[in-house]
């Protein structure tokens, strides 16, 4: 499910009737692959006090009867690995990364996944190099939804049937109504671009003492959701970035700063990365980097480190960093090329204000925290 993680000082007011609601509501899409009540193991390794976690592994399957398997601590990929293979389980939740990552561990591809009948990816957007290359290893397509802490979170998903990645962030779920809308609130045509908006009885009922924030997001019964994307003629929802995300250059040029991340984040070197350059004459990155394949690049290629600090300063770190920023930048035009990048030299953790609990980075939060490193790059 791709949701937009609400930093706690909005203060999403979720009812127990939202909740009550969403769940319902993902049983009812989810009874669709199979799910028989009392037999089903799930993998749970996002933290349960994640939205996500919370109504899609938490709530539906104990609805349903099943079992959750806690991953305890999903960034040890080899202990993750290990844990799949002494264990049969029907379905597995995650975001790109931790996907990402599984394919990247030695001994995944061991692993039976012929009692898999679902895999659900959210948090943020699935790649498709990565969902292609899940659906080859596992046999499972890696099925794309999207939601919002405001939407308790399932809003889309789509079918758990689709044989292949289709790109999209699937159809409106049952008693959830679904629009893209301009800048003047107007409905707008198949085809065209605005600002997807939602309506159900899973929207939240506010945001908690910010009348004006709430009056903003919520209007006419529809909650605003800030994601800008479009619907085709079968009824596909498609987000392409967040509104306040696109970044406007000196020139004028609009830029979509999820594209370029999306397409570097498939390097295995790379665990995450925010493009900067509104109102500046060309864009910037902040790279973090994917600590376990980076260390095992510099042990295998006899690059000195002591700490994560040196390995991210070193030469032959920054070498190889730069080739996958050239490799990303052959595929965009000039004006939306990386000129500098600078990696994070401090390791992050999820109790860390820089990442959300799904590991991704948050974008103004990075902005303004490293401000000075920011700066560096454009003298």
């Amino acid at each position: 499910m791709l949701t937009r993680i609400v930093q706690a000082a909005k203060g999403a007011m979720l009812t127990n009737r939202n909740l009550i609601a969403n769940m319902q509501q993902a049983s009812a899409w989810l009874s669709t692959s199979g799910i028989e009540p009392g037999k089903e193991v799930i993998i749970t390794a996002l933290p349960l006090y994640h939205i996500f976690a919370l109504t899609a592994n938490g709530l539906v399957f104990m609805k349903f009867g099943g079992c959750n398997h806690l991953i305890t601590n999903p960034r040890d990929m080899k202990g993750f690995v290990k844990e799949l293979k002494g264990t049969r389980f029907t379905a597995i939740t995650g975001v790109n990364t931790l996907f990402n990552g599984l394919l990247n561990t030695p001994g995944f591809d061991e692993i039976d996944f012929s009692s898999v009948k679902f895999t659900l990816g959210g948090g943020m957007a699935v790649q498709r190099a990565v969902a292609e290359r899940w659906k080859k290893v596992t046999g499972v397509t890696l099925v794309e939804a999207y939601g919002l802490t405001e939407t308790s979170p399932a809003a889309c998903i789509n079918p758990l049937t689709l044989p292949e990645y289709n790109g999209a962030i699937g159809l409106p779920i049952p008693s959830t109504d679904a629009c893209i809308k301009d800048d003047n609130g107007n409905i707008l045509a198949l085809g065209e671009v605005g600002e997807l908006c939602i309506k159900g009885p899973q929207v939240m009922k506010g945001y908690w003492a910010k009348e004006q924030l709430t009056a903003e997001t919520l209007k006419g019964g529809w909650l605003h959701t800030g994601d800008v994307g479009g619907v085709d003629a079968q009824g596909f929802f498609k987000i392409t970035d967040r509104m306040k995300d696109i970044i406007i250059t000196a020139g004028g040029k609009n830029i979509t700063p999820s594209e370029w991340e999306n397409e570097l984040k498939f390097s295995p070197y790379v665990t995450d990365a925010v493009v900067i350059g509104d109102k500046r004459r060309y864009l910037t990155v902040i790279i973090m980097i994917d600590q376990e394949n980076v260390e095992k690049y510099a042990q295998d290629n006899d690059v000195p480190f002591s700490n994560y600090a040196s390995l991210t300063h070193s030469a032959e770190v920054q070498n190889l960093i730069q080739a996958e920023v050239d490799r990303v930048n052959k595929k965009f035009a000039r004006v939306e090329q990386i000129k500098k990048f600078w990696l994070l030299d401090t390791q992050l953790s999820a109790e860390d204000e820089e990442l959300t609990p799904t590991m991704k980075l948050k974008r103004k939060l990075v902005e303004k925290k490293y401000a000075p490193q920011i700066e560096a790059m454009y003298r």
